[in-house]
């Protein structure tokens, strides 16, 4: 059974010698779909969430309104979620867990991963009392997810074990509007290597040490999206997304940390004496409205 101790664990932050290399345990993304709901629209959300060591074990959601939120995150309804926690959901009828399940939402817990996906409906009503132009303009929720290195599910982990692991936490911002053209996450149509052949998702690729390599990253026409921004002085803008991709491997050196749209591409040296063939490399895509999308790639090195 999941335990409230899991839910509330913190986190210590390391710091990093290079941002692009994932040596320890990381969030790299985070992405709800659709990228911007309307009220009534259900949600679900995914994470990237790796570790090199250990792999990830399992990450935990909480959410709220933003503008419920403090400093800290969202405030949680504690002793409610210690009391849904104790109970024991496999006595439940579907019906039972279903309903369960809305009560822990509502104190603020949205999921895990892999065990409870993320998902909620946003309320009907979220967005009542605004305006027409507040509306399209709409509110954010903010969501808090922690990242627990270990392998395998929630049930493998020790948690009652001093330093049994550490968690990353991350943030995600979502809006929530009325907006008749809503941002869309953005779609990637193709990753090629060395311009010679394209790579898929979770593809497997052997390279050799010490070479360069040369990754190329394509969208479909509809990512890149033209939108209306409200700015400071309440000035109405027509604006085009500027989508960029972010690069992370566990070996090897990249010769930039972010390209931009157009040119989403990046050239990558694999580790000249790795101390393992087995290395991971990832390729983040985000349009700077909180749309992404991502790649992950296997790498062997010979």
């Amino acid at each position: 059974m999941i335990t409230l101790t899991l839910l509330l664990m913190g986190c210590e932050i390391n710091q990093l010698a290079r941002p692009t290399l994932v040596d320890r345990a990381r969030i790299l993304g985070v992405a709800s779909e659709p990228a911007e709901p309307a009220p009534g629209d259900q949600v679900t959300l995914t994470s990237l969430a790796v570790d090199p060591e250990e792999g990830i074990g399992a990450v935990t959601w909480f959410g709220c309104v933003l503008e419920e939120s403090s400093g800290f995150g969202c405030s949680l309804d504690s002793e409610k979620l210690e009391e849904l926690f104790a109970m024991d959901l496999e006595s439940m009828t579907p019906e039972e867990q279903a309903d369960w399940f809305e009560q822990v939402q509502a104190a603020g817990f949205i999921g895990v991963e892999p065990d409870l996906p993320p998902s909620f409906t946003v309320p009907v009503d979220l967005l009542d009392g605004l305006s027409e132009e507040e509306a399209i303009e709409g509110k954010n929720y903010l969501f808090t997810l922690s990242a627990l290195p270990g392998e395998g599910n929630l049930d493998a982990l020790d948690l009652e074990a001093e330093g049994d692991s550490q968690a990353e936490t991350g943030l995600k911002r979502m809006p929530v509007s009325l907006n008749p053209s809503p941002n869309q996450n953005p779609v990637i149509a193709s990753v090629e290597l060395d311009g010679t052949f394209a790579v898929q998702d979770q593809d497997t690729l052997r390279v050799q040490a010490g070479q360069t390599y040369t990754f190329v990253m394509t969208l479909t026409e509809e990512s890149v999206e033209s939108y209306t921004f409200v700015n400071s002085e309440g000035i109405v803008e027509d604006r085009t997304e500027q989508p960029y991709v972010s690069f992370y491997a566990t070996g090897g050196n990249f010769f930039q940390e972010v390209s931009l749209y157009p040119y989403l591409e990046a050239q990558w040296t694999a580790p000249v004496d790795p101390e393992t063939s087995e290395h991971n490399l990832w390729l983040v895509l985000r349009d700077r409205r909180g749309g992404m999308a991502w790649v992950s790639l296997n790498l062997i090195v010979e």
